[in-house]
């Protein structure tokens, strides 16, 4: 294995870590900040108020499970392979274009 090789995998790597960490972080603050949204609701609902919580709950699980999937598809849906084909469109087009286009 090349240095270089072993200097990529290690980015890999890192930037996969780094993904998981933000992904724990969002699952922590989720856990925390809607054991919070309960409490404020079930402390100030008087006499048959209205539980509220739970639309928050819906809203920020639905962002919690899309930063999971795309955690455990490995970024196939706007990933590094996209990104990479992107770059190639548009070092493409800049070619194309001539100097200052």
């Amino acid at each position: 294995m090349t240095t270089s090789n072993h200097t990529a995998e290690w980015e890999r790597a890192h930037l996969r870590v780094v993904q998981l960490r933000h992904f724990y972080v969002h699952a922590l603050a989720f856990t925390v900040g809607n054991i919070v949204a309960f409490l404020v609701n079930w402390l100030t609902r008087a006499n048959g108020g209205n539980w509220w919580f739970q639309w928050g709950l819906l809203v920020w699980g639905s962002a919690l499970a899309v930063h999971g999937l795309t955690l455990a598809g490995r970024g196939a849906f706007l990933g590094p392979a996209w990104e990479e084909r992107k770059i190639t469109k548009y070092l493409g087009e800049d070619i194309h274009q001539g100097p200052g286009s």
